[in-house]
């Protein structure tokens, strides 16, 4: 009857939506880049993969796309090169595979933590989390001209200022009380860009 051979047309469907068998897709930090990897089992009727970048897991921007085989029953290995913001300390990353008739599927996400061992210990917040205003007291040995940045969630400025350190600690008080609640993080850079310290903040 009627629903026996809709079944069989409801799978081949599914089948091509997806012209791609993604065996794996991976991301690893290493001194500002992150070098994204995926191998396909086999490809069929393929565009191009373009890939995604998120902060937080959910709002996804394209980076940039990469030309797939188009055909191709053996497997294929792909990278990717991306020198992210600073202001996140993880990024999260997922893959648009585009076909030639217009369809396009993604692939699962995957997170990169790029905090990669940047010493924190020489920044503290008080009080944590923060509310109305809170201060960071900043114990670098360095001496010099350092960018103050905040930014929020997604990666965005929302504050910056120029300080001036001499050696010893120094407590920077900050205004928080337009802050929406959620996920900051403060950066102390130094205007080389040779070292650059992060610390997270919390708002309630």
């Amino acid at each position: 009857g009627d629903s026996a051979s809709s079944g069989p047309s409801t799978v081949s469907l599914s089948e091509a939506a997806l012209p791609i068998e993604l065996l794996e897709f991976s991301g690893v930090y290493d001194n500002g880049v992150v070098a994204l990897n995926w191998t396909t089992a086999s490809e069929e009727n393929s565009l191009e993969f373009q890939v995604e970048r998120s902060a937080n897991g959910e709002d996804f921007l394209s980076i940039g796309s990469i030309d797939a085989a188009g055909a191709s029953s053996t497997e294929m290995d792909y990278e990717w090169f991306d020198r992210p913001p600073s202001s996140s300390l993880i990024h999260y990353y997922r893959l648009k595979i585009i076909d030639v008739d217009g369809g396009y599927s993604f692939s699962k996400i995957i997170s990169v933590n790029i905090d990669n061992g940047r010493d924190t210990k020489d920044i503290s917040i008080f009080p944590q989390p923060v509310q109305n205003s809170f201060s960071a007291l900043i114990e670098l040995e360095e001496m010099g001209t350092f960018n103050l940045n905040v930014y929020d969630a997604l990666g965005k400025l929302i504050h910056t200022e120029i300080i001036v350190l001499e050696g010893k600690p120094r407590i920077v008080e900050f205004d928080s009380s337009l802050w929406s609640s959620g996920l900051y993080v403060l950066e102390v850079d130094g205007r080389t860009g040779a070292n650059r310290y992060a610390h997270k903040i919390l708002k309630k």
